[in-house]
């Protein structure tokens, strides 16, 4: 008694110490004592329950000395029960009341959580109000820790045997419910998890209201996977009709996935009705909510795995063939399944998602890839289903892509080989020909580019789509360069359709079919004719949605015949599909000398800004991958020749840097006018990652969007309109555009101004902007260890910058910038090669500051 005395003296004394730190740990001591008492408590109240039964026992039997033994121990116990009784809740009142309202909120949480473990000893005692109370008023703690505690705390008190019912936990949850269904909803989603734990728990003692049901419901769209992981759960138990969840809570094996028809052949498929009409009911025809469904439920519900019954649900002409809106929610239900699984797969996360996610990929190949066609033609009639199929057809046929060569471990080797390959392309052919979505074309596109790789029967129905189209549009070319009769479908209006499915095609197989003096000469004769109107004042024959979707088109098929033109034996698997002729290719460096030269007319004098940038997104991947292309070549060759003369170059002469330069200071002016809080830009593209869209592409969509939403979405010039962009679209547009330089390794790039204009975006007061000089920094950096010339030429981009900055604002910017490079440089940490580089350079600066000087 003395000792334990002594102890709570101390710790409640020093819990009350000015220092956190000692506080703290004090608090901390003594919610330990606390919890001890409580568990020697618990201790002696089994013993005297124990007891009690001996003693009834021994009175039966007549055993009076045994009898006499137990009434006396039994008395002792309790006498000592009841004392620790007292002891514990006089400490731990003496200790709640001050700390659970302490500044510090770890002290706060600390408090909360002691109370979650002792009432895990004993929840009949922590359920009375003296105890409660605290809790209740650490529900609107401001520390979201503290709230998850009290709450975690809250959920272990009605943990406890839902078929029990004392008047205590009835009379707790009327109190905490409304709190706790808020608390859902929190700003911090652990301490939402946790509150949705609650009303789990809740619901299981039907004490939970309908209006309350709603609210919970609601949270299985929360983007936050924890959120929507535990409202899941609570729907699971709570309003499907059965548990949907039947993962063992260990996992399975590496690589296993639960046998299909596991718990009756009809359970997988009653149990994705039960998820397609919740679909139904509460996402309010908003399909796209499936993605969010999905994620709550993966690796977590067996059904999701089922693809031999999503197979005959998806496809007509079954026995439970599904149709209308039923069909439509399935459709998205399954592609976001294989998006998800190629998510996990794309991610190189954890080896155990990622063979988990093969192997529901294989068993989705097993069954849908043979009958795609079936499952297309069951969605065309839909454009919201034929969206996602396409997705899904993407997906799959990218899988069975990867899988290639993988025999019997995959068992996806040969499912598109032969006639089934060749009724997948007419099937894709089909649709690429009738859906007006162009999300829709590029998912299909990219099918068409897997699939080709999958069966070679594919390739004469994919370049018989290629002619199709192109002969299209090579009937359109005159009737846009002409006068022309009034039609039905203005020529402009028509060419942008066809050009539009071109171009996306484009990135899957050569659409010129090789013929560059008469298709890309084409093109840029009608580019050449937009460039002269504009120098000229004059109305162009097509509008700008036109002319950049032109642009697009033209340089995705340059950059496939430089491929095979550059490297013409063995072919690089990029362009193995297209139709090669070795004389038109011969013409391609003319072609893209040709593109440099119109693409300079229009960065100088095209009225519309979309347009410039387009011109600037076409040039510079071109030079990109030319240099791309020779050095891969150099590479595959290995043979240490320099046929540096022999091959064909494209360079960035004077004037096409200086237009570049130009337009890239006016991106770049445009976005540091955006003010830094505003629009900000994440997600800046990798150079060279396939988990990453390209800056290339990325920077076409955005300025196809931007085209659309100023009402330009015609082919036709119409009026010279002011082009609004949002300052959001200004920030991406300008960071995609320096990682467009940035990933150009051009030589004549590198050599040229735009280096230097991104690094100078390290004075930006926009850390997206900044984010894009310090790449091209890191990767300038990088690539100076390797050789001599590479340093030297590192610090030469360095000092253009300053000197730029020097120029155009004075002497304390260009210091600031100076300071800011070399910081991220490092210059402390050179080696011997930089650090000569480094001298070399400032000599080099001093030298031209004194020639200066002297002029």
């Amino acid at each position: 008694g003395g000792l334990l005395q002594l102890l709570r003296d101390w710790t409640l004394a020093l819990a009350e110490c000015q220092f956190r730190s000692v506080r703290h740990a004090a608090s901390v001591a003594a919610l330990h004592i606390v919890e001890g008492l409580g568990v020697q408590c618990q201790s002696l109240q089994e013993f005297c329950g124990t007891a009690a039964v001996q003693i009834r026992d021994a009175e039966i039997q007549g055993a009076s000395g045994r009898f006499a033994t137990l009434s006396a121990e039994h008395d002792q116990a309790a006498h000592a029960t009841k004392t620790l009784v007292s002891a514990r809740d006089a400490m731990g009142v003496a200790l709640l009341s001050r700390r659970t309202k302490d500044v510090d909120p770890e002290i706060r949480r600390s408090c909360f959580e002691a109370l979650r473990r002792w009432a895990g000893v004993s929840p009949e005692t922590f359920l009375n109000p003296q105890w409660t109370r605290y809790l209740h008023f650490g529900l609107s703690d401001r520390e979201p820790k503290a709230r998850s505690a009290v709450l975690a705390a809250l959920e272990e008190l009605l943990r406890s045997d839902s078929s029990v019912m004392p008047q205590e936990v009835q009379t707790l949850v009327e109190h905490i419910r409304p709190r706790i269904v808020a608390r859902c909803h929190d700003t911090d989603p652990a301490v939402g998890a946790a509150a949705l734990r609650c009303a789990a728990a809740i619901a299981a003692r039907n004490l939970l209201g309908e209006d309350d049901f709603d609210q919970v419901i609601d949270l299985i769209w929360d983007p936050n996977a924890q959120r929507h992981g535990e409202a899941a759960a609570f729907i699971s138990r709570f309003v499907l009709s059965e548990d949907v969840f039947d993962y063992p809570a260990s996992g399975l094996p590496v690589g296993h996935l639960l046998p299909t028809g596991s718990g009756g052949g009809g359970t997988a498929q009653r149990r994705i009705m039960m998820f397609l009409q919740f679909l139904g009911e509460y996402a309010e025809g908003h399909y796209q909510l499936a993605d969010r469904l999905v994620a709550a439920t993966w690796q977590r519900a067996s059904c999701l795995e089922d693809w031999e019954t999503i197979a005959s649900l998806a496809l007509p002409g079954g026995e439970y063939s599904l149709t209308g809106n039923l069909h439509t929610a399935l459709v998205h239900f399954a592609e976001a399944i294989v998006r998800l699984a190629s998510e996990d797969i794309a991610a190189d996360g954890k080896t155990d998602n990622v063979h988990h996610a093969e192997a529901v990929l294989d068993r989705a190949a097993r069954a849908m890839a043979p009958r795609l066609p079936a499952f297309l033609s069951s969605c065309q009639a839909e454009p919201a289903a034929m969206r996602r199929a396409a997705s899904l057809c993407r997906y799959l046929l990218g899988h069975c892509s990867a899988r290639r060569g993988q025999g019997g471990v995959s068992g996806c080797d040969g499912l598109l080989a032969g006639p089934p390959g060749e009724a997948v392309a007419e099937a894709l052919k089909t649709a690429f020909m009738r859906q007006p979505d162009p999300d829709t074309l590029e998912y299909i596109a990219e099918a068409i580019a897997y699939l080709l790789d999958l069966s070679e029967r594919a390739r004469p129905v994919v370049l018989d789509l290629a002619s199709t189209l192109h002969n299209r549009m090579m009937k359109l070319v005159p009737m846009l360069s002409a006068d022309t009769e009034p039609a039905d479908v203005p020529p402009a209006d028509a060419m942008l359709a066809v050009a539009t499915r071109l171009r996306i095609l484009a990135k899957a197989v050569d659409v010129s079919l090789c013929q560059v003096r008469s298709f890309c000469a084409a093109v840029l004769r009608l580019l050449d004719d937009r460039a002269d109107a504009a120098e000229n004042g004059c109305q162009p024959s097509m509008g700008p949605q036109l002319a950049v979707t032109l642009l697009e088109l033209l340089v995705l098929i340059l950059m496939r015949q430089a491929a095979a033109l550059i490297q013409p034996e063995p072919l690089p698997h990029c362009v193995v599909h297209d139709q090669i002729d070795h004389q038109e290719l011969k013409l391609t460096p003319t072609a893209a000398k040709d593109l440099c030269r119109v693409a300079v007319a229009l960065l100088r004098f095209d009225p519309v800004p979309h347009v410039r940038t387009a011109a600037l997104a076409s040039v510079v991947p071109l030079l990109a991958a030319w240099s791309n292309a020779v050095r891969f070549t150099e590479v595959v060759r290995g043979d240490g020749k320099d046929d540096s003369a022999a091959t064909p170059w494209v360079h960035l002469d004077e004037e096409l840097a200086d237009a570049l330069c130009g337009h890239l200071g006016e991106l770049l002016t445009e976005a540091n006018g955006v003010p830094p809080d505003c629009g900000h830009f994440q997600g800046l593209p990798e150079p060279g990652n396939p988990k990453h869209t390209s800056a290339f592409s990325q920077t076409f969509a955005a300025i196809h969007q931007a085209l659309m939403a100023a009402g330009s979405g015609g082919g036709g010039a119409g009026g010279v309109a002011s082009y609004v962009i949002a300052d959001s679209e200004r920030v991406r547009i300008a960071a995609l555009a320096c990682a467009l330089v940035s990933s150009c390794q051009h030589p004549d790039v590198a050599d040229s101004t735009l280096p230097a204009v991104i690094l100078t975006q390290g004075l930006s007061a926009r850390e997206d902007l900044q984010e894009a000089a310090w790449a091209l920094l890191s990767r300038l950096r990088k690539q100076a260890h390797a050789q001599t010339e590479n340093a030297n030429a590192f610090f030469k981009i360095l000092l253009h910058a300053v000197h730029m900055v020097h120029r155009d604002a004075g002497v304390e910017v260009a210091r600031d910038l100076s300071y800011r490079l070399l910081q991220h440089t490092g210059v402390g940490k050179l080696v011997p090669v930089m650090q000569v580089a480094l001298v070399s350079a400032l000599q080099a600066g001093v030298q031209s500051a004194v020639a200066e000087e002297s002029a």
